[in-house]
């Protein structure tokens, strides 16, 4: 569930460059379809229908389909979703998964008794990393840490989304994209991204989903403290490193929502903050202060006292 947000918002922004590069598909132009109306409210929706137009004007419709992990049910729900399209637009349709992780089960079709449909698998993981970043291409920077050598490039793919001449949004965007996706290789590589960007990143529309995976590990952190020891005041612990983390993160997202951008020297020391009490003043000062100095002077009273 953390990488569906992340993964529509990568789509949106690059579909283009995810379709030439990785499926190997020409793209002269492309439009993102709305869903297909369907019948039943539980019907799952694909991540992405995209009408794709070549050079010579031919159209078809790309179902693109991301998995962080592959699911034995892809198949069967690719077939439905390229039935649905079909019968809506009447248009040549291919389906693709874009799969991050490997697996021992993965295929790239489905048959029984009276039917065989076949679709494009992209296994993310067997690009490499090397060509991918001297090509240059901004968009699948966020994809490098799931790719071959990708761990070696983290730190220049950062630097090239962070030194173009991208717009703050989409290199906020992008950046966040990487450090999730970087999850799935190694929460080290998330928490070194997070703690160089945060400032850009949370601009972010995917930045929940940091927050989210950020809260869940530090209440599972003091949760599996607790159990190891045997102890109340593991438990006790736990919930008041989640409370913390909360209250740091409502604070950064507070002080960048009224005085964009916060200075990264900022952001570091409320992050080292570990007095709830503190944190409590300091946001009700985020929210009435005039000005970001007038916080900063309040900051230095309340961390003093």
């Amino acid at each position: 569930m953390y990488y569906d947000k992340s993964s529509k918002i990568l789509i949106e922004k690059c579909r283009e460059a995810i379709l030439r590069r990785l499926v190997g598909i020409p793209v002269a132009e492309s439009d993102l379809l709305e869903e297909v109306a369907t019948e039943t409210v539980s019907a799952r929706h694909t991540d992405a229908a995209i009408r794709v137009t070549d050079e010579t004007g031919k159209q078809e419709i790309i179902i693109l389909e991301v998995q962080s992990r592959w699911d034995n049910d892809v198949p069967l729900r690719l077939l439905e979703y390229r039935c649905r399209y079909m019968l809506k637009y009447h248009q040549e349709t291919t389906a693709c998964v874009l799969l991050f992780r490997p697996s021992a089960t993965v295929t790239d079709q489905y048959e029984d008794k009276d039917v065989l449909f076949r679709f494009r698998l992209i296994p993310v993981y067997e690009f490499d990393a090397r060509e991918i970043f001297h090509e240059g291409i901004l968009c699948l920077m966020p994809l490098l840490p799931l790719m071959r050598h990708g761990e070696e490039f983290l730190d220049q793919a950062d630097k090239s989304i962070g030194q173009s001449s991208l717009s703050r949004k989409d290199k906020a965007d992008l950046l966040t994209i990487m450090a999730i996706l970087a999850g799935l290789v190694s929460k080290d590589m998330t928490r070194e991204i997070i703690y160089r960007r945060r400032d850009i990143m949370l601009e972010s529309a995917a930045y929940e989903v940091i927050r989210e995976i950020e809260y869940n590990e530090g209440r599972q952190a003091g949760l599996l403290e607790g159990k190891l020891e045997g102890k109340l005041e593991g438990k006790l612990e736990g919930k008041l490193e989640g409370e913390l983390l909360r209250s740091r993160l409502m604070l950064i997202e507070t002080l960048n929502l009224r005085f964009s951008p916060v200075p990264s020297s900022i952001i570091l020391a409320v992050e080292e903050i570990g007095d709830l009490d503190i944190l409590v003043n300091l946001f009700k000062t985020a929210v009435t202060a005039g000005s970001l100095d007038e916080f900063i002077r309040k900051m230095g009273g309340e961390i003093k006292n």
